[in-house]
Formats: C-alpha cells, structure tokens, sequence
C-alpha cells in the first residue's frame, strides 16, 4: 500500500551487470566470509554507533584510494567528534566500511531500497560531489557487483551539509542473482578536491528507505488493565499496530517524577526492554525512548537517572513539549531574557547542557540526544492559536539534536501534512495544514533532522477509518521527501492511546485497512 519518491534516485546503467543496477570492479574474492559490527546503533539504522557517531574511534572505516582518516574531537555535527578524510592529492578520495580481517557484512532484503546519506563539512569550493556505493554478495558470500548512487553535487560552504542517495539492491528486473549482504559499504567516493582537502563525516545513514528513520508509537493505556500508561501497554499496542521503534515517556508536573536511575520499576523504558529480553538481538528491537522533562532537572538528577542506562538503548530527551504559550520566567542568564518564549528557549539551552554533562559522565554519549518537540497547533494564524508566531521558541540549534513537533489533525479528511483541510474545533480560523507548514518554515532551514514525536488522525469517538487509512498513505509519501528538506524525517510516532478511554482518543483499527497501512509504512523496505 505505501509507495513515495525518492530524494535522489540511484544511477541505473544500461547494459550486462549495469542493466541489473551492478557494474564489475576489480577482482575481488568469488567468496567473502564477513565479520560483524559488535556495537549498539541507533534505532532504525544498519551501522553502529561506532561506524556513525565516531565517538573516539574510526569504527570499521578504511582508506580505498587517497583518503587518510583520523578522529576529530574538534569539529561535529552531533556528539563531540566526526571523521575526517584528508586527501593527499588532488582528484577523487574515497573510503568505505570495511573491518579487519573481514569487511563488515550487513544483511540486506533482495529488491529493497535503501537510505545511505551523512552529513558533512567540506572546504568551500565549486565542483565537489559526493558519491555512495553499496558492494553486493548473494546468499553464499558470492560477490555479485556494486551498486553505485550518482555523483551528488556539494555545495560551496562550510557549513554542515547532509547528502544522500536511495539505492536499490538487486534482484532487478532482468537480473537473475539477489543481493543478500554487502560488504565494505557504504563506500564513499569524494571528487574535486584539492590537494591536502580536509572532509569531515558524521551522522552516518544505511537504513531501509522509509518515511522515516524511526516509526513508532505511543499506546494505549489501559490494554494491561490498569489505570496509568505502563511499558506492558506498549507492547501490547506493538502487538497490535507494530513492529514499533519508539515510546514516548512523561516525567513532571502531574507526571510521575523523574526515576531516580533508569532501572527503577516507575521507568517504563525499563519495563520494555525487560520484556523484550537483553541478548544482543534483543537489544536490536529495543524501542527509542523519548523522554519528556515537565520539569526542569538539574545535572546531578539526570545523571542519576542515566545510571544503568545500556548503551544498547537510545534515549531522546526533551525539556517541556509543547512549551508554546506556557509561561515561563525568571531564567538565570546574563542579560536577563525577555518573555515567554526567550525564558524558554534560555531554560532549554541549560537542560539541554545538563543532559550532555550527565550522558558523559555515565559514559553514554553516542546514544543520548536531545529535541525540541513543538505544539503546531500554536502555530496557526488564529488569535487562539498563534503563540509560535515568529519563531521565538525556537532553540539554539547548538543546543538541539533534533526538532520534533506533535501533530494532530481532528477532522483528518486525508490530505498529507501540508495540505490539511479541516479547522480544529472552536477554532474555524486557519487550518491544520498552515500550522504544520508554519512551524516548518522555522525549523526548516536550521540544517538539523526533523520528525513527529505525536501524530493522531481524526481524534474523536469513533474516527473515519477510510480518511485515517488514506492520510496515513499520504503522510508517508510526504515525509519521505519533504519538498525543500534535505534531512531525513528522524521519527514518525503515532498518539495510539484514547488516555483511559475516558476522552476521545487516536485509536484505529483495520476496518478500512489502517493497521495494515500503518505495518506497510514500517516494514518498507525491510523497515521495522
């Protein structure tokens, strides 16, 4: 059911192996016998954080041709350090996932495509493009070909940039051999540069080609039988709408308070990952826990908190979601901020210190982030929903890892994102669709991953399953190529609670096919 563009296609050749995707390079063993990433990764990504984040280490990457590569500690897009190639001459420098004795091998779904994108830093100079290659072996270990990505043009700044290609992997029409593993891939291959250029990566991406990097899900309380919102809940809503990636946790306020370390039983993240079980293909189905502070936390409580944390989990922390039209004073900053929304954006920026300084502390780095996570209903052009207005709850994009909005659309009439229809109720004023793309345009342009961390679809007694089931399909589309973005969607969850069953609530079922919409859109190409 689910089908979208893709942001760059991959270059499909025209004859023999190119026909199929494949082109032949040099010799290469008839057969490989691949090693393994021994490390935990980021939810919905192929690589390690090793291989990605490069926190203190070059993880399994290896010069090809004309690349040396170190750790920098003093340039990063995420976390503290990225790698840095520098090429000896002028012209191409490439390098690749490789590992010793054997190259990496990571397991692949035949016909599938896949997201393989970073960010980087290059000099800034005209001509320079960026180039991913993924190798291919069968089921055997045969070597089979490559495929490569096209040549992707990088821009002339130094800033931080991300690029990416989808690569499909064979089989291909016409081609009779399947792609189950690669091997020393990504490859990536850098032209244009001039002697002695240094190229920094980070924030490394292979994952299967979906809306978003991770799907997920808040569920619905009450299905243990029990009053309040607790870990078994998420796994019976996994077992209804999964295989879900997130859980959204709350803490503050009139919120269970902060656990005082992360194995303490009130800590649902916990909960799940005992359910699931502590192997290490276990750990691989843990959830992200996205953890929203109600209150403001000091460093030595979140610390306390990360004690136990497996670096096997990732967690996304929040200070206060939804802050827009809160109030908020009183900020301990030189000058003193004025409003709103600056005490705001000065509170986040030093819970957010204290979450870096707790996460290094514990020894948790790669696998702690921190977001934003914005109401768009404030950003609407009504008077009772304008709030965000001018973007001034916007934080300081050093301070952020990522920016996530919930999003809900209560008379859903199964138009994507930016082109909702309906008006919230008691608000007739503006449409949904100009909140969502209000609070776009202040976010957009910040160069860092976007995502949902609450979406519901006609949240009412008994919702329209057929317009749920068609906005689902839309929304797919659209977040897998935001027009004008070029970070990846970092997260889609969906608000599947109805909180008790004591109000309306996000729920859906299979009536007109949303569950199996919802399954289609995480499985996408070997998602899930």
């Amino acid at each position: 059911m689910s089908s979208r563009p893709a942001r760059w296609l991959a270059g499909i050749a025209a004859a023999g192996l190119l026909a199929a995707g494949l082109s032949a390079v040099a010799p290469v063993p008839a057969r490989a016998s691949g090693g393994v990433q021994t490390g935990p990764s980021e939810v919905g990504n192929l690589l390690d954080y090793a291989n990605t984040d490069f926190e203190g280490t070059l993880g399994n990457w290896v010069s090809n041709s004309n690349a040396t590569l170190t750790d920098d500690p003093n340039h990063q897009f995420l976390h503290n350090d990225s790698l840095l190639d520098t090429a000896t001459t002028a012209g191409v420098s490439s390098f690749k996932i490789s590992g010793t004795p054997n190259a990496i091998d990571i397991t692949v779904k035949p016909g599938a495509t896949y997201r393989v994108g970073a960010y980087f830093k290059v000099p800034a100079a005209d001509g320079q493009t960026v180039q991913f290659t993924l190798s291919c072996y069968d089921q055997n270990g045969n070597y089979i070909g490559v495929v490569n990505g096209k040549a992707n043009a990088l821009l002339n700044t130094t800033k931080w940039q991300y690029s990416e290609d989808d690569i499909k992997v064979p089989p291909i029409t016409g081609n009779t051999s399947s792609c189950a593993t690669v091997q020393g891939s990504p490859k990536v291959t850098l032209n244009g540069l001039a002697a002695g250029a240094a190229v920094n990566m980070d924030e490394v991406i292979f994952a299967p080609d979906r809306s978003a990097l991770i799907i997920g899900a808040h569920g619905e309380t009450g299905l243990d039988g029990k009053s309040s919102y607790t870990g078994q809940d998420w796994i019976d809503t996994n077992n209804i709408i999964g295989p879900l990636q997130s859980d959204k946790e709350f803490y503050g306020n009139s919120s269970p308070t902060l656990p005082s370390q992360w194995t303490a039983t009130s800590n649902n993240c916990y909960s799940i990952e005992q359910s699931i079980g502590s192997t290490q293909a276990d750990e691989a189905e843990w959830p992200a826990c996205v953890i929203n502070l109600a209150d403001f936390e000091t460093e030595a409580q979140i610390q306390a908190f990360f004690t136990g944390l497996p670096a096997a989990q990732m967690a996304v922390l929040i200070y206060k979601d939804e802050p827009e039209g809160d109030t908020f004073s009183n900020c301990p900053a030189t000058p003193a901020p004025v409003g709103n929304a600056a005490n705001y954006v000065c509170y986040f920026d030093l819970e957010s210190g204290y979450i870096r300084q707790a996460a290094a502390a514990v020894g948790d780095v790669p696998n702690v982030f921190v977001a934003m996570d914005s109401s768009t209903y404030q950003y609407g052009n009504g008077a009772n929903d304008s709030a965000g207005t001018g973007c001034g709850w916007i934080p300081t994009t050093s301070y952020t890892d990522f920016y996530l909005a919930d999003h809900y659309d209560p008379g859903a009439d199964g138009q994507s994102l930016p082109n909702e229809n309906s008006t919230t109720p008691g608000d007739p004023s503006t449409t949904n669709g100009q909140k969502w793309s209000n609070w776009l345009s202040c976010v957009q342009s910040i160069n860092k991953p976007l995502g949902l961390a609450e979406y519901g679809l006609d949240c009412t007694t008994n919702p329209d399953q057929s317009v749920v089931t068609q906005e689902m399909s839309a929304d797919n589309t659209y977040l897998g190529a935001i027009p004008g973005a070029t970070e990846p969607t970092i997260m889609w969850a969906y608000w599947f609670s109805d909180a008790g069953s004591s109000t309306p609530g996000c729920v859906f079922n299979n009536t007109n096919g949303a569950i199996t919409q919802w399954q289609d859109d995480e499985t996408q190409n070997g998602g899930g």
